[in-house]
């Protein structure tokens, strides 16, 4: 993707477009990043400048997040949640940070509150989507 310049969509070179329009007609999001130096990734806040508010207005959003220390949990509930307020969208309850003793020498989780987490997580996401779009 392009750094975001403000541009009309269209004139992107790259898949910009082509991303911006997968997240624009999802139904639900869950977001992911590493906290890197105390925060989501550039790559990601670029994402989220591409994205028209309306377009993820009323949509359900969940966060995952991982780093290496405790309190990067934070990322979670300072920037990224703050972010889908700015959307109007609608967060899962629970959210998941796994730390990097949660891995093992795979980089696969082994914690089993985390993998719990992850399955609640999920469960809230399509829960919420499905209430949704009930009929009123």
């Amino acid at each position: 993707m392009s750094l975001c310049d403000g541009r009309d969509p269209e004139t992107y070179k790259d898949d910009t477009k082509k991303v911006i329009d997968m997240v624009s007609s999802a139904d639900f999001y869950l977001f992911g990043t590493p906290v890197f130096q105390g925060s989501m990734t550039g790559a990601l806040k670029n994402l989220f400048d591409h994205i028209q508010p309306q377009v993820l207005r009323h949509k359900v959003m969940g966060f995952v997040a991982n780093g290496g220390t405790y309190q990067h949990y934070l990322v979670i509930e300072n920037q990224l949640k703050p972010i889908a307020g700015f959307f109007r969208a609608y967060v899962a309850p629970g959210s998941v940070y796994v730390h990097t003793d949660h891995f093992n020498s795979q980089h696969e989780i082994i914690n089993e509150d985390v993998l719990h987490r992850i399955s609640d997580l999920a469960r809230e996401l399509v829960h919420m989507q499905k209430a949704l779009k009930q009929p009123v």
